[in-house]
């Protein structure tokens, strides 16, 4: 047997039993509480961050001024969305942005927090001199839908130079190629670094692509 440290795990959550006095939300109120009072880094993780100092390929596009910015579009798995109605509540609980979930024909209103929608693709349109959002079955994408490389190479094609593209901690590629096309696109991009990320998969191999 191995230490769970030695398997990238930093601590282990039992999963709730539900029952009737215990309902779905409260296991997962239960579930958050645990995350944030719980530190992902420690000395050696620390240690790690100055060792994997690394340069990109190419230099980065320019940050955009804050009124150039139409969109930003974040992308994770791993410590990710979760259920999105959940998910969109705990946001608006927390923060000072209006937190929903996106559907289909939505427009894209300033300053509002959009998740993606259980099992659908979401990607962004441009109306006219407005965006608006379709959410729409399909295969899956590396394995996901949503999938966050659908969703970025929308924002790369109808948003280009005036979003700007994240990704965060998650297993497995998806939305690695999605930020590429946003920064050929002339988007600004942003990547997870290893020391910070639950598991590092997604931001490295959007590292490693250039992206």
């Amino acid at each position: 047997r191995r230490d769970v440290s030695e398997m990238g795990f930093y601590s282990l959550v039992r999963r709730p039993s539900l029952d009737d006095e215990q309902d779905e939300r409260t296991a997962f109120n239960k579930l958050l509480y645990h995350i944030r009072n719980t530190s992902f880094f420690n000395d050696q993780s620390l240690k790690k961050a100055g060792q994997a100092r690394k340069t990109l390929t190419s230099p980065p596009a320019a940050a955009p001024a804050s009124g150039a910015v139409r969109l930003i579009a974040i992308g994770a798995s791993t410590g990710g969305t979760g259920f999105s109605g959940i998910f969109a509540e705990h946001l608006a609980r927390r923060s000072l942005l209006r937190a929903r979930v996106a559907f289909d024909g939505a427009p894209l209103c300033p300053n509002v927090i959009y998740v993606a929608a259980d099992d659908t693709h979401l990607t962004v349109e441009r109306c006219g001199a407005q965006f608006v959002f379709r959410c729409l079955p399909g295969e899956k994408v590396s394995g996901h839908r949503p999938s966050v490389d659908v969703l970025f190479n929308s924002v790369a094609g109808q948003v280009g130079r005036a979003a700007i593209g994240v990704i965060l901690t998650g297993m497995g590629k998806d939305g690695a190629e999605g930020l590429l096309a946003m920064r050929r696109a002339g988007a600004f991009t942003i990547g997870q670094d290893e020391a910070s990320s639950l598991i590092y998969g997604m931001p490295k191999v959007a590292f490693n692509l250039g992206a």
